[in-house]
């Protein structure tokens, strides 16, 4: 989804009645979304790590400073969608949802990151994460685990926040966005 030229500033745009976009943003071109449900709105995606403030302001500018997103819901554990995913839910005191095939992930387990992968994964970041040493990976997975902030949200379930809204429709997993000839959701 390209933003149209005229909309091409630092805030988040429309791009359906109640669904806003902040982005895209970095190399990756990526997208964060707000979706709002009457009085409540959930973050889908949370960006890379330093986009934790610039989200902050958009989330503000759309729905108030005090108002905090009921949930955050991440598609897949990439860093440039689960970046701030640590830090804000601390800032707004809110869950973080993911599938259940993706928890070991965000969790730091390495072991499941080497068993279910997707091609980044096994042609880029776990050589790289083998270049560098044990103990520096062990610690990277450590300050990047979000053990303390996420849950699993089954497939199909209602995401809160979004009454009526089903997380999963179509599996959003990492794998099956890199290795299924499904269509998918997002990726």
């Amino acid at each position: 989804m390209t933003r149209p030229p005229e909309q091409r500033t630092s805030a988040a745009w429309e791009v359906a009645p109640d669904v806003y976009c902040l982005g895209p943003r970095g190399r990756t071109q990526t997208n964060v979304y707000f979706m709002r449900a009457g009085s409540s709105w959930t973050l889908i995606d949370a960006g890379w790590p330093k986009d934790s403030p610039s989200i902050t302001q958009a989330a503000e500018s759309l729905f108030g400073a005090d108002t905090p997103p009921a949930s955050i819901l991440l598609t897949h554990s990439h860093l440039d969608h689960a970046g701030a995913a640590l830090a804000l839910p601390r800032r707004w005191d809110c869950p973080v949802y993911v599938h259940p095939d993706e928890l070991p992930l965000v969790t730091g387990d390495l072991a499941a990151i080497t068993a279910s992968g997707g091609p980044l994964d096994t042609w880029v970041i776990l050589p790289l994460m083998r270049a560098m040493g044990r103990r520096r990976w062990e610690a990277i997975l450590a300050k990047s685990s979000l053990t303390n902030v996420a849950r699993v949200l089954q497939p199909n379930a209602e995401v809160p926040g979004l009454p009526g809204g089903s997380a999963f429709p179509r599996r959003v997993t990492r794998r099956a966005t890199c290795r299924s000839p499904e269509p998918v959701t997002t990726c």
